[in-house]
């Protein structure tokens, strides 16, 4: 059975870049080290930054031809997806808050994979409250001056440029929060750890320490005190990516059970014979469904303008819940074997369970939805 889903160029463009990076995942999550292929790859077929506007040299794809070349990335290898989702989150901080000229000298080269960025946001204290950072920027003349620890901060090593939030006012709490630009070569950047991960190896992942790094006043994008809308702007619309990341790996992990259902005989007979087994991968199929058309909805209404916080964020929990039962449904229909390296599921399975975490955990989103509901009981 094929999960029926839109056949756009970009979609097939990016199954194809997919064949040569499913590879590449297999051997990183063996070797736990990052290897440049698969982000080369990315930036050769311009899949690196797709929704880049044309103007700034990129594709100007929609957000529903950006979510079809996330599936299809990321049900080929889960880190280059986050590589894409990473890339356009620092673009996105760019495109809601940055300079003329700030656009104009940085999202070019994003698109161009010239200059690889990050958003830099969380803290050992701030994960999903983004309002608690410590890290503070105090202007001195024509410089800030940044101090604090980031951690958990994705392309450890790799990125070109940081989109740091830090606090330029303490005392107003998160209207005291900018954002700024910072290039990895300062002197007052520290690489400082690297974690060893459970999933999604080929994505490096680290803390950064920020000793009186000094940077140009020129380098704030948007005003002081314009860093917690730009934060919440970029998370908001990355949550398409994140669920659409979600809905790749569950594609995956779904083929992977029919496939291995169909072929595997027990008593004389294919698993997917089995009643118990054939429901199962119709519930994988009804999941997966839905994950995709509550994708969809909160792209479009992106794309039309609308308010679409609720539906991004109905999309995010969901999607990144039924990507938890779908593998591990798929798992289970592998047997012992699947639990082996032998076949994909045991990557997929450890690739996938950061999605519920990162980007706004799902009790984050719950307590969003929530609040939405219950000022507006219509709302649905």
């Amino acid at each position: 059975m094929i999960i029926h889903h839109s056949k756009s160029t970009w979609r097939e463009k990016a199954k194809e870049v997919g064949e040569k990076l499913q590879p590449i995942a297999r051997e990183v999550d063996k070797t736990g080290e990052y290897d440049p292929r698969a982000l080369e790859l990315l930036i050769e077929s311009k899949l690196i930054a797709p929704i880049l506007p044309e103007v700034y040299g990129g594709s100007g794809v929609c957000e529903t031809e950006c979510q079809d070349i996330m599936e299809e990335v990321c049900k080929a290898n889960t880190s280059a997806g986050s590589m894409i989702a990473c890339q356009l989150m620092a673009a996105y901080a760019f495109l809601s808050g940055a300079s003329d000229d700030q656009k104009k000298l940085y999202l070019p080269k994003m698109a161009a994979g010239e200059i690889i960025g990050v958003p830099a946001i969380t803290e050992k204290d701030a994960g999903s409250d983004v309002s608690a950072i410590q890290m503070t920027a105090v202007r001195d003349g024509d410089d800030y001056i940044l101090d604090g620890e980031k951690t958990l901060i994705s392309f450890y090593g790799i990125a070109d440029i940081y989109v740091v939030f830090a606090k330029t006012n303490p005392e107003k709490k998160h209207k005291g929060i900018s954002a700024f630009i910072v290039n990895s070569s300062n002197n007052g950047l520290e690489l400082t750890y690297r974690y060893n991960k459970m999933g999604q190896r080929g994505m490096p992942t680290g803390s950064l320490q920020f000793r009186s790094c000094r940077i140009p006043a020129k380098d704030l994008i948007g005003s002081e005190g314009e860093g917690f809308k730009i934060a919440m702007e970029l998370l908001n619309r990355s949550r398409i990516l994140m669920a659409s990341q979600a809905i790749g790996i569950s594609m995956a992990a779904y083929e992977a059970a029919v496939d291995y259902a169909t072929k595997r005989k027990t008593f004389g007979n294919s698993l997917s014979s089995h009643q118990v087994i054939a429901f199962k991968l119709a519930d994988m199929a009804i999941g997966l469904k839905t994950a995709r058309l509550a994708a969809q909805e909160a792209a479009i209404k992106y794309e039309k303008g609308e308010n679409y916080l609720m539906d991004v964020a109905v999309a995010k929990v969901y999607a990144s819940e039924v990507c938890q039962k779908i593998v591990n449904e798929s798992l289970q229909i592998h047997g012992g074997i699947g639990y082996t390296t032998e076949y994909d599921i045991e990557r997929l399975y450890r690739d996938s369970r950061i999605i519920e975490l990162y980007g706004g955990a799902s009790e984050i989103q719950r307590l969003v939805i929530s609040r939405m509901i219950l000022e507006d009981p219509k709302l649905m």
